[in-house]
């Protein structure tokens, strides 16, 4: 399946959430989470979400 990397940064600025937040709730848009870095995170979602192919998706 697809692997994303977003970055947090770009993820807070675009949904004024914190660090901690943002990673409560990716699993909540159907993707998993497939590594937790410092600066970003890399998420794999099934393909038949291609809105999800970006950090504003």
């Amino acid at each position: 399946m697809p692997v994303i990397t977003l970055n947090y940064d770009d993820l807070a600025a675009l949904t004024g959430a914190d660090k901690d937040t943002i990673l409560r709730r990716i699993p909540m848009m159907g993707c998993d989470i497939e590594r937790i870095e410092e600066d970003h995170v890399d998420i794999e979602f099934f393909p038949n979400r291609p809105d999800l192919y970006s950090v504003e998706g």
